[in-house]
């Protein structure tokens, strides 16, 4: 299983900011997991990663598979 959270870490996003997001990177850490249950073909690339300027917005996350 693929750990968001750990990615995030990874990539400079600490643990504080991904408290702020927790319920949103949950649901998309699930998501993530499931299609690449369902599509173990596919290998995922990289994850860029937007924080939002303000708290109306999301946050943004553009996961990029392998072709």
């Amino acid at each position: 299983m693929f750990n968001l959270f750990q990615y995030l870490q990874l990539k400079g996003i600490s643990t504080e900011q991904q408290k702020e997001y927790f319920e949103e990177l949950d649901k998309a850490n699930e998501r993530l997991n499931e299609f690449m249950l369902e599509n173990p073909e596919k290998k995922l690339k990289d994850i860029k990663i937007e924080l939002p300027k303000n708290s109306e917005e999301k946050i943004m996350l553009d996961i990029i598979f392998e072709s």
